[in-house]
């Protein structure tokens, strides 16, 4: 019975720890290990927080791009980023934020 808890309890730590951070990947055997490090340092930092601009388009350009292995490409979940943050920082957007959002709507998303 505690061996089924203390698998219990590694299973929810585990799934846990996923949802804190669901789109990056390990920088082992990444092409670019430097640039993965900092991408997963700079969504520890500002992570998915919806009042920084900066943090937000970050991710969002992560999750387009992969930002050398660090995320998972998920350009569906980059496009909604997107939007949400074209809808909460009208006049602090910029003319990335339009092109990301044109190759969103050319990539049906």
């Amino acid at each position: 019975m505690l061996r089924v808890l203390a698998t219990m309890a590694s299973l929810a730590i585990t799934t846990i720890a996923q949802a804190d951070a669901p789109l990056l990947r390990s920088c082992v055997g990444a092409a670019d290990s430097q640039w993965c490090e900092e991408a997963h340092a700079m969504y520890r930092k500002h992570g998915p927080r919806p009042a920084d601009h900066t943090g937000m388009r970050n991710i969002a350009y992560c999750q387009w791009t992969g930002c050398g292995g660090a995320f998972r490409i998920d350009r569906a979940g980059s496009c909604a980023l997107r939007r949400d943050i074209m809808r909460r920082f009208v006049g602090r957007t910029d003319g990335s934020d339009d092109l990301h959002f044109a190759n969103c709507v050319k990539a049906g998303h």
